[in-house]
């Protein structure tokens, strides 16, 4: 495990939806999961092929404007003791969304953290140790075009976050 400590590695199936069109930009939240129902708490349906509603915090931890750039590459991930060959996307942060990343994932050790797009849920892993490298990355049983459709996407949403002041 240590070789994954500065990165954190989420394992789900990405709803390809959200890419859509791939003109459309993607806005990316990462909001707390919560236990319990409060007034800063909205209930949304967990990742695609989850029948599972998550309680998450309205007000996202980050967003599209701490992220610096996507990338597409291929990664060997392990999943129940077996080695496969997988796409991922690469999520690198600003600096101010490196350190808030940090932070949030020292915060929520043993919890969940759930990452949107377009306010769907991606993945909404446990964070099981605080990741301190600025980076993250995002796989599972997708080709190379869908996350290519999805980086190029999210990439319009950082660009737009930046023009918008962020």
């Amino acid at each position: 495990m240590a070789l994954f400590t500065r990165s954190l590695f989420l394992v789900a199936s990405l709803l390809l939806a959200v890419a859509g069109d791939a003109a459309e930009p993607v806005t990316i939240k990462f909001c707390e999961v919560m236990e319990s129902p409060a007034d800063d708490v909205i209930s949304v349906e967990g990742p695609s092929g989850s029948k599972d509603k998550l309680l998450i915090r309205k007000a996202p931890l980050l967003d599209s404007s701490h992220l610096k750039e996507v990338y597409v590459g291929k990664a060997i991930t392990v999943l129940n003791g077996v080695a496969k060959d997988q796409w991922t996307l690469s999520l690198t942060f600003t600096d101010s969304g490196s350190k808030r990343f940090a932070e949030a994932t020292e915060n929520l050790l043993g919890k969940r953290l759930a990452i949107l797009a377009n306010d769907k849920v991606l993945v909404a892993p446990f964070i099981r140790e605080s990741i301190t490298g600025g980076r993250a990355e995002i796989s599972g049983s997708f080709t190379e075009q869908e996350l290519k459709d999805l980086a190029d996407a999210v990439t319009l949403g950082i660009q737009q976050a930046k023009g918008a002041g962020g």
